[in-house]
């Protein structure tokens, strides 16, 4: 199933379509919980600085992912994620969305970046 999410605060928000992996038709199942629209709206809201680097731990369908690709084009992401469905269902969501996945690395969570 594929679901709309908006996340974000007046005149700086984005709209993406999401959808689980593997794909389900259950309308109960949605790609993203209030965490993400909760960090994203304290993101947005607090935006003083220009945002160049994010590290993504167990981002479950790639809901953050997609959305920091989306504000932040040219920021450098590091996605970590112990699950192989999170890795595939990160990848579908920034493919669907026209979203490129240039300046994303990808690994489990024993592989994190020094920060």
């Amino acid at each position: 199933m594929s679901s709309h999410f908006t996340a974000g605060v007046p005149g700086n928000s984005i709209a993406l379509t999401l959808h689980r992996y593997p794909h389900t038709s259950d309308p109960n199942l949605q790609a993203w919980d209030a965490a993400d629209e909760h960090l994203l709206k304290h993101l947005l809201a607090t935006d003083t600085a220009p945002k160049t680097h994010f590290l993504v731990i167990n981002d479950g369908f790639g809901a953050l992912t997609c959305a920091l690709r989306a504000l932040y084009p040219a920021a450098s992401i590091h996605f970590a994620a112990d699950g192989r469905t999170a890795h595939l269902g990160c990848i579908d969501n920034l493919t669907a969305n026209g979203l490129s996945q240039e300046a994303i690395s990808f690994s489990d969570c024993t592989r994190l970046p020094a920060l």
